[in-house]
């Protein structure tokens, strides 16, 4: 009786935290007109640098209470036939990657100067999630599918340091051919398909994914601010070093004939290392705040990453 007293408490927690997530949201959308300036550092320097943090903790810790879910959940929470099979899921994986790499390098000419087209994308987006909703069972249509950072997800969700289960689905409804809620730890291996040991893994989508996404970050900060005229010049130096990456990648890994599971490990930690070697600096900048900040921060987050790289296997189903 106390156990399903204390579930049923946890479940009105996380439901309280969605709603407060979401309402959240809009204040912060709103800001974009009221308070432009100060509302895109708080996003971009404040808000988005914790989420990689909750990844490698567990990925439901976001998934769980991500506004974007909850707007997918509200026109999409029904059980019927309209679910995400293995063919619609090979396709909505690139197109899903596809926004990442469009969304982000767009910062640097868009984003990160322009409230009003960053609030419109912004809603936009939620209007994809709800689409999704509309078209599709449960998460089927845009969370395990279209989400741009469903990608991100997938590549740091690999070795959770707590063990955290979805709260959004009081059951499986076999929504999706690919949940990241049944197995976070098992997800990536399954989807970059392969033998274990030769080199078709790398060419699959996720696996070129994953290979590529430490040079993505790296050139998104080397990249500074223009105008939207060299919008083209942002796009090609981001490519080169996203392939650059998978190119050296590739050969170290199959040179030392390193496990595909091993390989998508060393990509996801070496991903979040980057990111938290530069965004510090970033934050930094932002807000006028000293070399220390800069180092403790660094420290700590490459502790962290060491810690969810060194962490014990879990035991996993690997995702088919």
């Amino acid at each position: 009786m106390d156990k399903h007293i204390s579930h049923s408490r946890a479940r009105s927690l996380w439901s309280a935290a969605r709603w407060i997530t979401l309402l959240f949201t809009v204040g912060l959308v709103a800001s974009f007109w009221i308070t432009p300036n100060a509302s895109i550092r708080v996003l971009w320097y404040v808000l988005i640098p914790l989420l990689p943090i909750s990844f490698l903790v567990n990925v439901n810790l976001w998934r769980n209470v991500c506004p974007l879910a909850t707007l997918n959940m509200l026109s999409g929470n029904t059980i019927g036939s309209r679910r995400l099979t293995k063919a619609i899921a090979r396709r909505t994986d690139v197109v899903g990657i596809i926004l990442l790499s469009v969304l982000v390098p767009a910062r640097h000419f868009f984003f990160n100067m322009d409230a009003l087209a960053l609030g419109v994308t912004v809603i936009a987006v939620c209007a994809l999630a709800m689409l999704g909703g509309l078209l599709f069972d449960m998460k089927a249509g845009f969370c395990n599918s279209l989400c741009p950072i469903l990608p991100v997800e997938r590549l740091y969700g690999q070795r959770p340091l707590l063990r955290l289960s979805s709260t959004r689905c009081t059951s499986c409804t076999a929504c999706s051919i690919r949940c990241l809620d049944l197995s976070p730890a098992g997800f990536a291996k399954g989807l970059a398909k392969g033998k274990n040991r030769d080199r078709h893994w790398a060419t699959t989508t996720y696996g070129a994914f994953a290979l590529a996404f430490p040079g993505f970050i790296t050139a998104f900060y080397n990249t500074s601010d223009t105008e939207w005229l060299n919008a083209a010049s942002v796009y090609g130096f981001t490519v080169l070093c996203a392939v650059g990456s998978w190119i050296v990648l590739t050969v170290i890994f199959l040179a030392g004939r390193v496990s595909r599971e091993t390989a998508l490990v060393v990509c996801g930690g070496f991903s979040v290392g980057l990111y938290y070697w530069y965004t510090p600096l970033a934050i930094a900048d932002q807000f006028g705040l000293s070399g220390a900040f800069v180092w403790t921060i660094r420290i700590s987050m490459l502790g962290l990453v060491g810690t969810w790289f060194c962490a014990p296997r879990p035991v996993r189903k690997t995702v088919q």
